[in-house]
């Protein structure tokens, strides 16, 4: 093995013990942060942003164990019977939206969902469609137009109004995988509060009549209603919040939750105490409405008034049947949006699959997961969920890589024409071993961890033995090794490992030790050194333009050029004419698309891939090959080649780079490579890494 990786450069040095720390770091954050902005690109790229604030369970005043009481007691000013008896709730922490929806959110969502059907059997089917699970944006079927003005006359900061339950569901559904926090993510979704963690989050953990005590007089500094609203909404978060942070809990829109409404919940409820993050009666007609608006009075701002939907608060909507979205000219009517608390341990716990098996934790490194299920199914293949990636692996009996992959939070298709993380052209010098591996007769089977290990036995034209070990190390992020054991030598042995995108990543880059300044064109046995001169004299990601040639490779060195001239890419079927690019300074690929989508990289030890290889921007295989090994391996060695793939989101490449410092502290015997911000200090392995079985 190479002994590079004592040569440090004090930049790589200083990378590394930054990603040391990030990774420390990170283990103590599996307590949910006390808040958090979430910031979503709406369809015309405007940025709109909304602040999370964390709701303790329990209450503070009483026994944390022992929850809250919820409702209103006997004899109190301006309570109703549906407001008691008193009884016992409790909640587990989750997040409420400081403020209520406003209408700058909610027509972002109206104008990406918005349906023009208008007659009831269209709108009912419409209904269906928001209840189907998938991921995709796209998939949501949300709201027909609106009969009159969406805003009523109000601005982008005032809060959204005049939607029926319905909506303001079809809206968190949004939200959610808009946001990269659908119901397949490994994130908790966002949702409408329950009943009881409405109030709760009202009360800010007191007893009082109102969020912030029981004097009447200090409404006004705390909430919009009749005293001295003028007779309309204002704008959020204009007035004092309660104790949790928490604006316009009292007043100015009465907001939607999630519990059906039912006059004797409560009564049922005390039969049952304590509560424990209950959600109302399981069946109704109408839904639960809190808070009070611009035109109540003092007794339906209390933290336990409770209001519910009335017939006429549709009789502004002339439509027969009445719509299903929208309830016109009602702008007294919103809501604000909640999502559970998801902790690390939350977030294992449902990473579960087709097997019975529990999240495996390596010793070695504590963020192993165990996406891949059970035992093969009746065709071969092995399928994953891992809340952030969703496939399968091996399908029609052959070993063809991950395919039928999904990104859940977007909804985007990974996999293109073939698969990612394929075997394709396996080669010595000038030979090459039938058309592409993922034909030769293979084995599987699942491996203690959750890892898949595939087996490519010898074949009468094949003096080895091949091994593929599928393991994954986060929700994102995959390891593949890959070994080879020979029965006779093999001479400048190469794995072609070929990954094919979908055309939403027409993009190619790889990492160089120089971008050049104007194209390449077309080179034989050697780096132009035409190209190299040309070189800005700085390291990065260069973009494989069509100007660069049809296919291109960036190697690792003049050295292995050899390699890549020998004969083998004029081997049937479909031999390459390479253009070479200048050499990579790291073997890292990747693939972006359009917009602020995921991203997906390939990346790989100096020592274990001697290439990289892509067609150009836009063409239609929209691959990344990494060529792997380009050494000899000796009958009776076992040599190992490793990879890794990872799907992020708006990464910077400093962010990219630092993900590959991490890869290689992962594996902790292979040399750091030093370039980092100068070609001059780059250094490369030479050979295979090899190991005993």
């Amino acid at each position: 093995m190479s002994t590079s990786g004592a040569l440090r450069h004090v930049a790589v040095l200083a990378t590394c013990l930054g990603v040391m720390m990030a990774a420390d770091t990170s283990a103590s954050q599996d307590r949910p942060p006390k808040r958090y902005t979430e910031t979503i690109t709406t369809k015309d790229g405007e940025k709109v942003s909304f602040e999370m604030v964390l709701i303790p369970g329990g209450s503070p005043v009483r026994d944390p164990q022992a929850g809250f009481l919820m409702g209103s007691p006997a004899g109190r000013p301006g309570r109703q019977d549906d407001e008691g008896p008193q009884h016992e709730v409790r909640l587990a922490p989750f997040y409420l939206c400081t403020t209520e929806t406003t209408l700058e959110l909610f027509l972002a969502y109206y104008q990406e969902t918005m349906s023009a059907k208008k007659d009831f059997i269209e709108a009912e089917q419409a209904k269906k469609d928001a209840e189907q699970s998938r991921d995709d944006v796209d998939a949501i079927t949300g709201p027909t137009p609106v009969y009159g003005d969406l805003t009523m006359g109000y601005g982008k900061k005032h809060p959204a109004m005049g939607m029926t339950w319905h909506n303001a569901m079809t809206f968190c559904r949004w939200l959610s995988r808009k946001s990269g926090r659908g119901p397949r993510s490994a994130g908790a979704k966002y949702r409408l509060p329950t009943e009881a963690e409405w109030e709760y989050a009202c009360r800010a953990g007191a007893t009082n009549v109102f969020g912030f005590g029981d004097a009447p007089n200090r409404l006004a500094d705390f909430a919009w209603y009749e005293d001295n609203s003028d007779g309309e909404t204002n704008e959020v978060a204009r007035k004092k919040p309660n104790a949790w942070g928490l604006y316009d809990m009292s007043g100015n829109v009465c907001e939607w939750v999630y519990d059906f409404y039912s006059p004797t919940a409560y009564k049922e409820a005390a039969g049952k105490t304590p509560a424990v993050n209950p959600k109302g009666p399981k069946t109704g007609k109408v839904h639960v409405a809190r808070g009070g608006d611009y035109s109540s009075s003092i007794e339906k701002l209390r933290c336990a008034a409770r209001a519910f939907e009335e017939q006429w608060w549709r009789s502004g909507d002339p439509q027969i049947p009445r719509s299903e979205w929208w309830l016109p000219q009602m702008d007294f009517i919103g809501f604000r949006v909640a999502r559970s608390v998801n902790t690390g341990t939350q977030k294992s716990a449902k990473l579960g699959f087709t097997s019975n098996k529990a999240v495996i934790r390596s010793p070695a490194r504590d963020t192993a997961w165990t996406p891949f299920g059970g035992t093969p199914q009746e065709n071969g293949e092995y399928v994953f969920d891992t809340g952030i990636l969703r496939g399968k692996l091996q399908q029609a009996g052959k070993t063809l890589g991950l395919s039928s992959v999904v990104h859940l939070p977007s909804g985007v298709r990974l996999d293109g024409r073939f698969a990612i993380l394929s075997y394709y052209r396996v080669f010595t010098t000038n030979k090459r071993y039938g058309a592409a591996a993922w034909d030769w007769p293979s084995t599987s089977k699942l491996l203690s961890d959750g890892a898949v290990q595939i087996t490519w036995p010898e074949g009468r034209d094949r003096p080895f033995e091949m091994v593929a070990i599928y393991r994954w190390r986060g929700s994102s992020t995959l390891d593949l090794e890959t070994i080879v054991k020979p029965r006779k030598d093999l001479s400048k042995f190469e794995v072609f490992l070929a990954s094919y995108f979908h055309e939403t990543f027409p993009s190619p880059y790889v990492y160089v030790v120089a971008r050049p300044s104007w194209p390449c064109f077309y080179s034989t046995g050697r780096l132009s050194a035409g190209l190299e001169a040309r070189a800005e004299g700085k390291p990065g990601f260069l973009m494989a333009g069509k100007s660069f040639g049809d296919w291109q490779m960036f190697p690792r060195d003049q050295e292995v050029l050899r390699v890549v001239h020998d004969g083998r890419w004029q081997k049937e079927p479909n031999p390459v004419k390479w253009a070479i690019m200048p050499r990579m300074g790291m073997p890292i690929g990747l693939r972006r698309g359009a917009g602020s989508g995921p991203a997906v990289v390939l990346m790989a030890p100096l020592d274990d891939c001697f290439a990289i290889a892509t067609p150009y921007q836009g063409e239609g295989h929209y691959s990344l090959y990494l060529s792997l090994f380009g050494c000899d391996v000796k009958a009776g060695q076992t040599a190992r080649a490793h990879t890794r793939f990872v799907v992020t989101k708006d990464v910077s490449d400093r962010e990219i780079l630092d993900l590959y410092q991490k890869y290689m502290k992962d594996i902790a015997d292979c040399p750091i490579p030093v370039l980092i911000d100068s070609p001059s200090a780059y250094t490369s392995g030479r050979g295979c890494r090899y190991g005993s079985d």
